[in-house]
């Protein structure tokens, strides 16, 4: 067993690639583990790191409540990724979460070592789109015509490269909107229900990641 913990830890500690997650409005620090064993559990990214950042205490829903109140976590983002150049981070952001890792995409002087993924968040700034890559990921259902996650729309219209992910099980925009980080959302998933029941199951979705 400790063998095992060792190999793992070193693994981590070594890792060429780093994915920095920002949790949605309201997501808690057990959602985050939730999310961020579901990603671990997954072989295909065993070489990948996971790091996973609850939303700010108090923030509203706004990118200007999360960048204000999530000050000290976006610095300190920035500064572990100016420390570690020779890192790949992948700083991704759902939901009103995507007004953090845009923020750490504005403040980081030299980006050559990341790149930014908006899971139907608030789209990227057209200045950070045009200084690093940058990915946009939207919801569309194959079981009921013209459904789509919350934001699709502004992930099409304002972003310079965007990709749909395809769901199967899902009924209403909120779970299409927490299917790109939650495979098993609960399908009927509501502005009610969401913030107790996005992550259930903790299946993490990394389609948009390359194994």
């Amino acid at each position: 067993m400790l063998t095992l913990l060792f190999s793992l830890l070193m693994t981590q500690a070594h890792a060429s690639t780093e994915v920095i997650y920002f949790g949605g409005f309201e997501a808690t620090n057990a959602e985050m583990q939730c999310w961020q064993a579901g990603a671990e559990a997954q072989p295909a990214y065993a070489h990948v790191a996971f790091e996973t950042h609850a939303y700010p205490a108090g923030a509203s829903s706004s990118a200007a409540s999360a960048q204000s109140h999530g000050a000290a976590t976006i610095n300190a983002v920035v500064a572990e990724i100016e420390a570690h150049p020779e890192i790949h981070f992948v700083v991704v952001g759902h939901s009103s979460g995507a007004a953090l890792s845009d923020k750490v995409a504005q403040l980081v002087k030299n980006p050559s070592n990341m790149e930014l993924v908006n899971l139907d968040g608030f789209a990227p700034s057209a200045a950070v789109q045009k200084r690093m890559k940058s990915t946009c990921v939207y919801a569309v259902s194959s079981k009921i015509n013209g459904l789509t996650s919350l934001n699709a729309a502004s992930m099409k219209g304002n972003c310079l490269n965007s990709e749909a992910y395809t769901d199967a099980h899902c009924t209403t925009p909120w779970c299409m909107h927490f299917s790109l980080v939650n495979e098993k959302a609960p399908s009927a998933l509501s502005s009610s229900t969401f913030a107790a029941h996005g992550y259930d199951g903790c299946s993490t979705n990394l389609s948009w990641l390359a194994p």
